[in-house]
């Protein structure tokens, strides 16, 4: 059953051919079915061995209520025996008289993701799956979304036997999705409004992710009258239309939480997504105890955040409501939908791919420097290196996920950091040293400077000196000759006098030239 994503595989085989088969109205293949359905997730064989002791009448004879698990454990070790384990155990232990038993491996695509990390048991599991499609009793169904339909030739054999055996799904006609939008709420008396009909054809027109929108707009708006009065217009209108009827309800979700739970709910649907090829976003079921490990927080917490995410009416986490949940639940998206659709969730899904791609070049990097092929890193990339390391506070539980030795890579990044520290710590000694050097050299010049000073200023201060000392000496002549005259004229020694006079006034002249 291959398809676009949203285009109805899933709900096709579980609403339409599991019950057609299980009420007998498809009689050429058979009246009397038993039927196990999985995902085969991170552990295909195990799940396919649990589904068929738990799920279907021939597994129920395998074991008592006391000893599933070891049943469990039993038949998955005898599946791994080879592609026709699962017919020889059905030849020591036949299915019940006329029975025939299907197969139903849901969102097989899982597989080419789990395929990455342990492709000989992604191999054997495909190879059981076809081994098992040649028992005369038993059928294989899978669901796979139409762009991964390439990947399923690395696998031997498998493109031959869906190419023998595909159901293209097809896209719905407007007066079909006329029909899935009023019927079912006719089954329970219910009504939509034809002006509401026409706006959600309109809204949906071209959408991919078509059912799943109108399957939850149409569930928001039976759920806020119970179906007492028709479905109209002004209600979708209240929900914000039918895309944001989604988003607002994932928010309101999330809005109930605290800060510390809306931290665990980033954790849980970070692990709950994955960003493959080509940008192709897709579910990635994991355990709840994963979650809880990464998260670093009791898986009763954990189990708080989905239990919101899972209230009816809002179905956005699997299992559903009232399943018990525990550290070995593999928690899932309901449907991708979600992710495409709740703009908080897309964005974490890029961000975490984002971050994990530079860790995986990280790794890389770390495992050629320990291999003594690479270098240490230096800026720019040690400086991206080290925030990256403050805002993803990576983990060995999230590393995992992606590969490569998470102490290593983190080893690697510490020594590049510590090289840059030293060599930081080389450069300001240097400058330090040279700036010293600078200032001695300033120092010894400004001291040079300051004696060249002192020995110029002094000179000049002992010529000022001698100017006023030789000063000094001619007044006194001067005053001396003026006085000896005077003397001298007294005595009317006049000649003598005049003598002196003529001395004095040429000492006058030299005082104020000097």
């Amino acid at each position: 059953m291959v398809g676009t994503s949203g285009s109805g595989k899933s709900s096709l085989v579980r609403a339409g051919l599991l019950p057609a088969l299980d009420s007998g109205f498809m009689a050429g293949a058979g009246t009397r079915w038993t039927m196990a359905e999985i995902r085969p997730g991170d552990r295909p064989l195990y799940r396919l061995a649990a589904a068929l002791v738990q799920d279907t009448e021939w597994g129920h004879e395998l074991h008592t209520p006391s000893d599933t698990d070891q049943t469990i454990a039993n038949l998955e070790q005898d599946l791994r025996r080879g592609n026709l384990a699962l017919n020889w155990r059905l030849g020591i232990h036949p299915l019940p008289v006329g029975t025939r038993l299907l197969i139903l491996v849901d969102q097989f695509e899982e597989l080419f993701r789990f395929h990455r990390t342990a492709g000989a048991e992604a191999m054997a599991f495909v190879s059981l799956l076809l081994g098992a499609a040649s028992h005369p009793n038993v059928y294989v169904v899978i669901t796979l979304r139409s762009e991964f339909l390439g990947d399923c030739a690395r696998y031997p054999e498998l493109p031959e036997t869906i190419n023998a055996g595909l159901f293209l799904t097809p896209r719905l006609g407007p007066e079909q999705i006329a029909d899935a939008i009023q019927l079912p709420a006719r089954l329970f008396d219910g009504e939509v409004e034809p002006d509401l009909v026409r706006r959600l054809l309109v809204e949906t027109q071209g959408e991919s992710d078509q059912l799943p929108l109108l399957q939850h707009a149409l569930m928001r708006l039976w759920n806020m009258d119970q179906g007492k009065r028709p479905l109209t217009l002004e209600q979708l209108n209240a929900l914000g239309g039918i895309r944001q009827a989604l988003e607002d309800h994932a928010e309101e979700a999330f809005a109930e939480l605290d800060p510390d739970q809306q931290h665990i709910a980033e954790v849980l649907f970070r692990c709950l997504t994955e960003r493959g090829p080509e940008e192709r976003d897709t579910r990635r079921p994991v355990p709840l105890g994963d979650v809880a490990d990464l998260a670093g927080v009791d898986h009763q917490e954990v189990t708080a955040i989905v239990e919101v995410f899972r209230e009816p009416g809002r179905s956005f986490l699997m299992p559903p409501k009232g399943t018990p949940l525990d550290r070995e639940t593999v928690l899932d998206i309901a449907h991708e939908a979600l992710i495409r659709q709740w703009r908080r969730l897309r964005d974490w899904t890029v961000d975490e791919a984002e971050r994990a791609e530079f860790y995986q070049r990280l790794a890389a990097a770390a495992g050629r420097w320990k291999a003594g092929t690479g270098a240490l890193w230096i800026e720019p990339d040690l400086e991206y290196a080290l925030q990256w390391r403050e805002q993803t506070k990576p983990n060995p539980a999230w590393a995992k996920r992606y590969g490569g030795d998470f102490g290593v890579a983190m080893a690697f990044l510490d020594a590049s950091r510590d090289q840059q520290e030293q060599q930081r710590k080389q450069r300001e000694a240097q400058r330090r040293k040279a700036l010293h050097r600078a200032q001695t050299t300033a120092l010894i010049a400004f001291l040079g400077l300051v004696i060249v000073t002192g020995v110029a200023g002094w000179g000049w201060l002992e010529r000022q000196h001698a100017i006023e000392t030789e000063q000094l000496r001619t007044r006194d002549l001067f005053d001396s000759g003026l006085t000896h005259a005077a003397l001298l004229s007294r005595t009317e020694d006049y000649a003598e006098a005049q003598q002196i006079l003529s001395r004095t006034h040429a000492l006058d002249q030299e005082i104020p030239a000097s």
